[in-house]
Formats: C-alpha cells, sequence, structure tokens
C-alpha cells in the first residue's frame, strides 16, 4: 500500500518522465529485425568455427578469405570432398577424414543462417514499404523513408533497417543531445582527484551502437566524401587511438544526421555543414603559433609556412610526423579556431580588387645609408619641420643644460650629506 501510495504521489507531482511505447506495427518490425540479428549471430560463430578447425591443420587462407564469401566456401567445399585447395595458406596434404564431417556440418549450418538472415531482411523491407511510418510532422511511406534514410553517407540497407527497428519514431527525442545519448555516442569524461583520467562513452543501445560504427569505419575508407574526409582529419590529430576517436566522432554525426532526415522527411544534404568547407588562415610565422624545436620538425618534415601548416591539419598529417607530439597538435588546433576562417569551396577571393586590404602599420622610407630607430626618426622629421635652420638643436643645447646642472647639484648634495653622516657615524665609534 505504501508503495502505491508513492508511485501515485510521484506520479502526480511529474516526477517520472513519459516513456516512450513503440506503436505495434514497431514491435512488428522488431521481432522480425531480432530474427535477422540472431541468425547473423550463428553465422558469424559457425565462420569462426570453421576457421578455428581448418587453422589447426596449417590452412591460413582465412586470413584474407572471408569464411561467408563464394570463395571461402568453394575453399571449404574442396576440402570436405578431400580435393586440395590451390590458393595461398593452404598445405598440399588435405584435412583428416575423421575431420571432414564436422566441416561438412557447419558449412551447412554457416549457408543455411546466411540464408535466414537475408529472409529476414527481406521480410524487414517489405514490411516497412507496405505501411506508412511517423515523421516529425504527419507520416510519410515506408519506400520514400528508407529511400532518405540510404542517402545519409554511409548508411545502407542494414543500417537504415536497423534505424527504423529501433528508434520508429524520431519525436521521441527532442534534440540531437538525447538522440547521440540514445545511440551511445555521447563522450564522457572520467574525473579522479580533479584529473581527467579517460574519455568513455556510455552503452545507449547497444545494437544501433553497432550499425552506426560499422557504417562509421566504412565512410572512413572512402577518400570522395567530406564527412570521412573529416574523420581522416580527426584520426591524423592523435597519436594513438585516432581511428577509434574518428569513428565514434563520424557514428555522431550518423545518427544525428539520420535523425534530421527522419525528423523531416527530406534527404540528406551538406547545405547545413561546414566540412565541404576550406579553411583560409592568415600568412603567420611559425614561431609564433610553436615553440623553436617544433618548428625545426615541421621544417625536416616540409612544412615552412602556416598555410602548409594548416593544410596538413586539415588532412591529419600532423600525428604522423615524427617527434611532433600531442602538445603541438593542440597547440596548431587553437591556433586555427582563432584564426581560421571557412569559407565554401570555389568561393575564396582572390587577392584582387574585391577583396578587402588587411590593416597595415605605417610605412617608412628610408635612405639605405641611415640605420637609426624609429624614435629617432620621428625626432628627426619634427625638429626639420619646425626649425628649418637646425636651431632647435642648439635650443635643446641649452635647454638641457641647467637640467643637467640640477641633476649634478642634486647628487652633489647627496653625496655631501652622505659623507657628513660617514664622518657623523666615525666619531660616535671613536668614543665610544
Amino acid at each position: 500500500m505504501l508503495d502505491a501510495r508513492t508511485l501515485a504521489h510521484h506520479s502526480i507531482t511529474g516526477l517520472w518522465k513519459a516513456s516512450f511505447v513503440p506503436a505495434e506495427q514497431a514491435q512488428v518490425l522488431r521481432v522480425i529485425w531480432a530474427r535477422r540479428r540472431e541468425m547473423a549471430r550463428r553465422a558469424t560463430r559457425a565462420a569462426n568455427q570453421l576457421n578455428n578447425i581448418v587453422l589447426r591443420f596449417g590452412f591460413t587462407f582465412g586470413a584474407d578469405v572471408s569464411m561467408r564469401s563464394i570463395q571461402g566456401e568453394s575453399i571449404l567445399s574442396d576440402l570436405v570432398e578431400g580435393r586440395p585447395a590451390a590458393v595461398p595458406g593452404a598445405p598440399p596434404d588435405a584435412l583428416p577424414e575423421e575431420v571432414r564431417p564436422v566441416v561438412s556440418a557447419l558449412l551447412r549450418d554457416l549457408r543455411s543462417d546466411l540464408a535466414d538472415a537475408h529472409k529476414a531482411v527481406v521480410a524487414s523491407e517489405k514490411y516497412i514499404k507496405a505501411r506508412t511510418w511517423p515523421i516529425g510532422e504527419g507520416t510519410l511511406t515506408g519506400t520514400a523513408l528508407l529511400g532518405h534514410l540510404r542517402t545519409v553517407p554511409g548508411v545502407g540497407e542494414t543500417t537504415a533497417l536497423c534505424w527504423l527497428a529501433e528508434v520508429t519514431d524520431p519525436r521521441r527525442f527532442q534534440n540531437a543531445k538525447q538522440v547521440a545519448a540514445f545511440c551511445g555516442c555521447d563522450p564522457s569524461l572520467k574525473v579522479s582527484a580533479g584529473k581527467i583520467t579517460s574519455y568513455v562513452r556510455r552503452q545507449g543501445n547497444l545494437r544501433l551502437h553497432q550499425a552506426l560504427l560499422y557504417a562509421a569505419s566504412g565512410l572512413l575508407r572512402r577518400p570522395d566524401d567530406p564527412l570521412g574526409n573529416w574523420g581522416r582529419s580527426i584520426a591524423g590529430r592523435h597519436k594513438k587511438g585516432g581511428h577509434k576517436k574518428a569513428c565514434g566522432a563520424i557514428a555522431r554525426r550518423i545518427a544525428c544526421a539520420l535523425w534530421e532526415v527522419h525528423r523531416r522527411g527530406v534527404p540528406f544534404s551538406y547545405d547545413g555543414y561546414t566540412l565541404a568547407q576550406s579553411i583560409v588562415i592568415p600568412q603567420t610565422p611559425l614561431g609564433t603559433i610553436l615553440p623553436h624545436r617544433a618548428v625545426l620538425t615541421l621544417r625536416a618534415a616540409g612544412i615552412r609556412n602556416s598555410t602548409q601548416l594548416a593544410n596538413a591539419y586539415e588532412a591529419g598529417k600532423l600525428a604522423a610526423i615524427q617527434g611532433f607530439g600531442d602538445a603541438s597538435i593542440g597547440l596548431v588546433k587553437q591556433w586555427v579556431i582563432k584564426a581560421g576562417r571557412r569559407v565554401r569551396a570555389g568561393t575564396e577571393q582572390s587577392p584582387g580588387a574585391d577583396a578587402p586590404e588587411p590593416a597595415r602599420g605605417k610605412i617608412y622610407s628610408l635612405d639605405p645609408a641611415l640605420k637609426f630607430t624609429k624614435r629617432e626618426a620621428n625626432r628627426k622629421d619634427s625638429s626639420e619641420q619646425d626649425h628649418p635652420n637646425h636651431q632647435s638643436s642648439v635650443a635643446e643645447g641649452h635647454a638641457e643644460a641647467p637640467a643637467s646642472g640640477r641633476t649634478s647639484a642634486r647628487r652633489s648634495g647627496r653625496s655631501g650629506r652622505t659623507r657628513v653622516r660617514a664622518a657623523a657615524g666615525t666619531s660616535n665609534g671613536g668614543a665610544t
């Protein structure tokens, strides 16, 4: 009775937030997609067992050929039938006869599991396309929604189906931070005694998080995509763990992009991103950005000006330079953020007429034979304009004479008082 009363009080006061309850069609989709996930897990288990068995007898082709591929299945079929496998990593001896039935059974299980997983994918896609799904405002057909989700970089059929099965309704999230937290892509700091000891990520939805990491890993290998280039730039700014950090950052971007596409019901576009923009950096001496030793390291690597330094930073090539550590990379990052300016590709202003000239100081035109400081130059110019007959120098000489006399008088007075005090001290000492 006490628990029910407490729960009722919490519900009335609004202590418990509203929970998302998926609709019936979302539950059906999750059941179908769970079948695909289970079949994929079984296929992975069978492939690992096959690789383990053939490796015991000296067959190392599994390092280059996947057991799930057509080539891997053909090699295993030859081994089961007793024929030698003419591939690198296969010894001339065949598998023992007692082992062949075990390999044959696992190969049948692998083929069956892969076929069932494919059937589950087809069934999920067919179920989605036959219905309408909620978006930010209203509903959208499953065919159009899947097409929009696949326009996100790195997202294919499997990732789109996994997203729709796990999220189902984009209105359950109020902002992109909640989406990142749900997908397990929000970074957290582990602090001990006031110091950051490690960077961890919360788990969130493990199934969706794993799918996003796979998509991010594939996107890192695409050189023609701005998001992939951005990820490689992040990976190249860290001496250790750069690939993992880049995959986490790209996974968060993909999750937020999927949510925006799902919520708005429109295809993905790079118009709202700054990833496709180029950076413009003013010419700055490297000595004002980095210590002298780091500048020497950059010069040895072929980087001799600030433009080359900014390009190497954006391309993620600084971490590969021997002797250029994380501290120096951090200084370059601060300089790029402070002094850099991003513009659209192809819209850089040339140093022609339309570009505003940078602020410049006073320009002095001096005779090469003369060498004097800026203060002396100003004094000489003013004296020549006011007194063309050079009478100012004489006046200055007369004006400085009394000052020098007063100064000498003061010094003589001080020295006199010092001598008097010294004499007094001597007389008192002698008396005592």
